[in-house]
């Protein structure tokens, strides 16, 4: 149970402090705060109403994979991009 708590409470500010430092952390982290708060606050309706207009969950499961593959790209794109500031940071 901790280890998940952890995962979702410390990780990304430490993450998003390394890759982006003190200068962008507070804009990063409320963007990412906001995104957050509205997948879990829509994500079920709309997975809902996928399942009531298809009859089924795998066209929402595959919608979220998507958005996973987006965001791990995204990620990644950033990592590349951040990897000098992570060392002007640390």
């Amino acid at each position: 149970m901790s280890c998940g708590n952890v995962i979702q409470t410390v990780f990304p500010p430490l993450i998003i402090g390394i890759r982006f430092g003190e200068t962008h952390y507070p804009a990063v982290f409320g963007s990412l705060t906001v995104a957050q708060t509205l997948g879990a606050a829509f994500g079920p309706f709309i997975i809902g109403w996928v399942y009531d207009q298809t009859g089924s969950y795998i066209p929402a499961l595959i919608g979220a994979a998507a958005v996973l593959a987006v965001s791990i790209s995204l990620e990644l794109g950033v990592a590349g991009v951040g990897s000098s500031r992570v060392r002007k940071a640390v």
